[in-house]
């Protein structure tokens, strides 16, 4: 066998970084998302249970089956009860209710004014549904700009729907 990477003189490779523009950083703490997120919405766990389910049931109908005999693959099987465990909510009534107890940025707007959710803050604040202003600044910390008090009456609102839902 003859490996260059076993051989006594190996060839010695240098990383070198390359010329990165700093302002291109992604960075979460800013909402700086990067490339792959720039026109996409952030999807909280309910809303891809949503899709999931869907997904099953357009299978099933079709009655497609996989090279394994299985009408759906493990990665699909496995993001499904992922997302079954996670989900705070669920039904596509309860999706669309909380998207409205949230107010979201608008085209332009920026992420500066305090009184509008960044899509991604969203996503965030459904999956982990906190319960208090200090809980949920610490897991998603462009929530700072929100007054405690503010974050708080938008908290109690979605805990107030998840108690109706009774999940």
């Amino acid at each position: 066998m003859n490996n260059p990477y076993l051989a006594a003189e190996a060839p010695i490779r240098r990383y070198k970084p390359s010329q990165v523009n700093t302002d291109e950083l992604e960075d979460a703490k800013s909402l700086k998302l990067g490339a792959d997120f720039q026109d996409s919405l952030p999807m909280s766990y309910p809303e891809a249970l949503l899709l999931l389910e869907k997904g099953a049931d357009r299978l099933a109908l079709a009655g497609e089956v996989s090279q394994t005999g299985k009408k759906t693959t493990d990665v699909f099987d496995k993001s499904l009860q992922y997302v079954k465990r996670f989900a705070k909510f669920v039904g596509r009534e309860s999706v669309a209710e909380i998207r409205q107890i949230f107010p979201n940025l608008r085209p332009g707007q920026s992420i500066e004014d305090d009184t509008a959710f960044h899509s991604f803050e969203v996503a965030e604040l459904l999956n982990l549904c906190p319960e208090t202003a200090e809980e949920a600044k610490s897991w998603i910390p462009t929530l700072e700009r929100f007054k405690d008090i503010e974050l708080k009456s938008y908290l109690d609102d979605l805990n107030a729907l998840r108690q109706r839902m009774q999940i």
